[in-house]
């Protein structure tokens, strides 16, 4: 792997610690946040971060607040990809997600950390055009066949289907 950081955001600091200890493990650097101010400051301050691993809700505001509040940042950071980890459904959260969302990949908690990181990797060595991703067709799709082919042609991965 190469020297780029992924800014893991989590609340809850047990969950953060052991999330940067399996990526540490796998000689994935990574940088922590227990909240969105805290992270808008890392994300500031160091430019070698290539994607946004980030539970959906804190105390602070959602990730849906953060991606708005993002949109007012310097282009750079709203290029970067965010993962998102949640225990609320899809059909819950991607509804009220900003268009051009930047989301490329779900996990519905819990979920199975060698697929995180084989999708955190694949981020890293092949960028994915963040703005590629068709969030609003995915919830709006009719049936989840039509769900799937509208995650797999837009290089995201979720790990809930409708």
């Amino acid at each position: 792997m190469t020297n780029t950081k992924l800014l893991i955001i989590e609340d809850e600091e047990l969950q953060l610690e052991a999330l940067k200890e399996r990526f540490k493990r796998r000689k994935q650097n990574c940088y922590g946040a227990t909240d969105f101010p805290e992270a808008i400051q890392i994300l500031e301050k160091n430019n070698d971060i290539f994607c946004i691993l980030t539970d959906y809700n804190l105390p602070s505001m959602t990730a849906v607040d953060f991606l708005k509040k993002r949109q007012n940042l310097p282009i750079n950071i709203q290029k970067i990809p965010v993962i998102l980890q949640t225990a609320q459904p899809a059909d819950y959260i991607l509804p009220s997600t900003p268009k051009n969302t930047e989301i490329i990949g779900y996990f519905r908690k819990p979920f199975d950390f060698k697929t995180l990181f084989n999708f955190v990797q694949t981020i890293q060595t092949n960028p994915i055009n963040p703005f590629k991703t068709k969030i609003n067709d995915y919830i709006q799709a009719s049936d989840p066949t039509t769900a799937q082919n509208i995650v797999l042609n837009s290089g995201c991965i979720f790990t809930e289907l409708p």
